[in-house]
């Protein structure tokens, strides 16, 4: 909806919890207005970075973000730094090397008009996360009970694959414009195993592994440094968007390896899917009649198992104001900090819900 200067920045996330045994449904309701005041954006000419046009910095782009990069304590120049101390020095680090790629791209008019084939290790990242070794970033991630902050974590992965998405976009030209891309969702997140802070240090990896006309698919590994265990796989999807906020064709995926081919094509699923699913949605069509018989059997199923909780007495709200501090590299809100804050609130209603939080975890 239209922005006025007198308008304030508020974020209202709502979380439902239905009762019964047999089904559980979360429901959001997020809404989001930012203040023209809150719109500049950041800066991207810090004092002590060089500018330059030319080629040279697109390449040292690239070979900064494709070798493993630090997720340690963001090292600031003379007290000043573009990046909000509210984020982690992880997120901090990819935001400083997408400085550099807005700096080779500035004065740019031009948009891309010549179309890249892109294979997957062409955007391929590593950024260490030294939980274990190094307990000032350990500090960054810890949560109430000494174990993993997962928000946190969230916010990673969305700067993270943006950086990715930025990478695989980018045409290797000093005079044309850089993409917008933003957030479209993130898929899934799968934790296949215990996070823990205290025991090994992590390394988060990902690359583009599929793409459309104008979106884009980032998929993301967390594992550990030595072991070299798999504990978090998730997909994160971008939507290249222009002036007029239609679509803007992208850079195509061409997979190579037999794990390439296997990403692309589940890539494409999942993309099918997605536009099923707005097909489908309740926005667009009645419930179908197996969903009709689901909630008519929740219903009675809670009927015989007494008067339980109604599922507005489980629910809970926050209202915050959105302050410059939450801005990402775009000006925007950063989508990182809502998944966090839209996290945590849905923790906090399980365990209100639950009345006790659960032995261990995580919050």
């Amino acid at each position: 909806r239209p922005v006025t200067s007198e308008s304030v920045g508020v974020l209202v996330v709502k979380r439902r919890m239905m009762t019964s045994p047999t089904l559980m449904r979360m429901r959001s309701n997020a809404s989001r207005c930012l203040s023209a005041a809150l719109s500049t954006p950041l800066p991207s000419s810090p004092s002590h970075m060089s500018h330059s046009t030319s080629a040279a910095p697109h390449q040292a782009w690239r070979g900064n973000c494709s070798r493993q990069l630090s997720g340690g304590p963001a090292k600031v120049d003379g007290g000043s730094s573009p990046v909000s101390s509210l984020r982690t020095g992880t997120t901090a680090a990819l935001w400083a090397k997408r400085l550099e790629l807005e700096a080779y791209k500035k004065g740019a008019t031009k948009p891309q008009t010549e179309l890249l084939s892109k294979q997957p290790k062409d955007s391929h990242i590593n950024i260490s996360l030294p939980v274990a070794s190094d307990p000032v970033v350990r500090s960054q991630y810890l949560n109430f009970r000494g174990g993993l902050r997962f928000g946190k974590l969230l916010e990673d992965i969305d700067a993270f694959a943006g950086n990715v998405a930025f990478l695989h976009c980018d045409d290797a030209r000093s005079d044309t414009t850089q993409h917008t891309l933003v957030t479209a969702c993130v898929d899934r997140v799968d934790v296949m195993r215990p996070i823990t802070l205290h025991t090994e240090d992590l390394v988060l990896q990902g690359c583009a592994s599929w793409a459309g006309r104008s979106s884009l698919e980032i998929s993301v590994k967390l594992h550990r440094a030595e072991s070299m265990e798999a504990v978090l796989k998730g997909s994160v999807v971008f939507v290249s968007v222009g002036g007029d906020g239609k679509g803007v064709a992208i850079n195509p995926v061409v997979p190579e390896s037999e794990e390439d081919h296997a990403n692309f094509k589940a890539g494409g699923l999942a993309n099918e899917k997605r536009r099923q699913d707005r097909k489908t949605s309740l926005r667009t069509q009645h419930p179908s009649e197996d969903e009709t018989m689901l909630l008519h059997k929740v219903m009675m199923d809670s009927s015989k198992q007494g008067e339980g909780l109604k599922i507005g007495e489980t629910m809970l709200q926050t209202t915050e104001l959105m302050q410059p501090q939450e801005k990402n590299r775009s000006g925007k809100i950063f989508g990182g900090f809502l998944m966090r804050e839209a996290y945590e609130l849905a923790y906090t209603t399980a365990s209100a819900f639950t009345a006790r939080g659960a032995p261990g975890g995580e919050g």
